[in-house]
């Protein structure tokens, strides 16, 4: 029904060999319409555990709008964050953004520092920049070296304007 009623939407199911739910893809043409036309070629790709009854993952891409709002890309529903789920939801967005869009060398992809995601990235989206996420990298300062002022030092050189600020931070 989302494909039939929204012109550029697109859903994929992915099932095993004994037609069991795996993976569900889904994007909107008009948020991906509007992102390859507005947004920078810049977006962020996670994952967030579902609790309840289905469990599973929820995955997703997205970007940010001019105005620094997120901007919703794609998503997928996976049984876990694990390579082949991470590898069949890099394939549905490269597909859905298009060779043309995919393979710009201005491309930046951003994640937490999961290798399941960068692996999947470089081999999928072969000209992307990717990046972690300083949010996250933040957080690991705080967790394995139990130090909030070093982490706090390493947000501030990371948000500097200037090369000068940074060197100072």
């Amino acid at each position: 029904m989302l494909e039939l009623h929204n012109k550029g939407t697109k859903t994929a199911i992915h099932t095993d060999e004994n037609d069991t739910f795996l993976y569900y893809f889904f994007r909107l043409g008009a948020c991906l319409h509007g992102f390859k036309t507005w947004c920078r070629p810049a977006f962020v790709v996670d994952g967030t555990y579902l609790y309840g009854d289905g469990h599973g993952v929820l995955l997703s891409a997205v970007g940010f709008d001019t105005n620094d709002q997120i901007f919703p890309i794609a998503f997928a529903i996976v049984d876990s964050e694990n390579n082949e789920s991470y590898e069949w939801f890099m394939q549905q967005l490269f597909d859905a953004l298009g060779p043309e869009f995919s393979s710009r060398e201005d491309l930046v992809m951003c994640s937490d520092r999961s290798q399941s995601i960068e692996h999947r990235v470089s081999t999928v989206f072969t000209r992307a920049c990717h990046v972690c996420c300083t949010f996250h990298l933040k957080e690991n300062i705080k967790t394995r070296y139990h130090n909030i002022a070093a982490a706090t030092s390493f947000m501030n050189a990371a948000l500097a304007y200037t090369n000068d600020d940074y060197r100072r931070l």
